[in-house]
């Protein structure tokens, strides 16, 4: 039961830090600065999206950012 649970998800749970950084130059959306586990920060572009894929560009690793709830889930391989 333990195997099939594992193989089923391929998504795990990441603690990410959100913090925003106003609007955007055209007042529509907010930016945002993500911190990561990994100890960079990324500041993905404006979306009117409530949810976004990032990508750290020094561990390589990838996430669903929803803005709404503030909450990330890492995207496994």
């Amino acid at each position: 039961m333990a195997k099939e649970a594992g193989a089923a998800s391929d998504l795990s749970k990441h603690a990410v830090r959100f913090t925003c950084l106003g609007l955007s130059s055209d007042w529509r959306t907010n930016r945002w600065r993500i911190s990561l586990e990994c100890g960079h920060s990324v500041e993905p572009m404006t979306t009117m999206f409530a949810t976004q894929f990032v990508t750290c560009h020094r561990c390589s690793r990838e996430f669903l950012l929803n803005y709404n709830e503030q909450s990330s889930v890492e995207v496994l391989a």
